[in-house]
């Protein structure tokens, strides 16, 4: 989370607020929407923590390839989670663009993602030159909102569940 913090950080001071870094939790059994808002909220106050049912997070896992499994549980809440440490990087149209291993630095990460954002930045300017209209973002990956965030898991971008994960 400190690395994410990082990249939030080196990308807003280039672009300002482009993206919504996202958190899902992967135990709901433990993970109420109130305490993963404020373990987010504890590394950087635009990190929008999710979380849901048990399923719902067995989906995300799978559609993200993320592995994760319960260790030996010496009672019902003193036990560890093995996990797979990844950050990705998803488009505001809920497709995966990149993926970043636990050996890449916050720097590398910035890079690649600043790359991408202007990349779009410069399709966008040229679909709006060749349609001649004002906004030309809605084929673009980059800039996902919170918002849009609910709404892509919600409406099947992966297919999550029948409902939206909780914040």
């Amino acid at each position: 989370m400190e690395k994410q913090t990082r990249v939030i950080e080196l990308l807003d001071a280039e672009f300002g607020p482009v993206a919504t870094p996202v958190f899902i939790s992967i135990d709901p059994k433990r993970d109420t929407p109130e305490l993963v808002d404020e373990y987010c909220t504890e590394f950087h106050p635009r990190i929008a923590g999710l979380t849901g049912t048990q399923e719902q997070v067995k989906k995300v896992s799978r559609a993200y390839r993320v592995y994760y499994n319960e260790g030996i549980k010496t009672d019902d809440t003193d036990y560890l989670i093995d996990h797979s440490i990844i950050h990705y990087f998803v488009g505001k149209n809920g497709k995966f663009i990149d993926f970043f291993g636990k050996n890449m630095t916050a720097k590398e990460m910035a890079e690649k993602m600043r790359a991408r954002i202007v990349q779009d930045a410069e399709k966008a300017k040229n679909r709006k030159q060749r349609r001649g209209v004002e906004s030309a973002d809605e084929d673009d990956d980059c800039a996902l909102d919170a918002e849009s965030w609910r709404e892509c898991w919600s409406n099947g971008r992966p297919k999550v569940a029948e409902e939206p994960m909780k914040q």
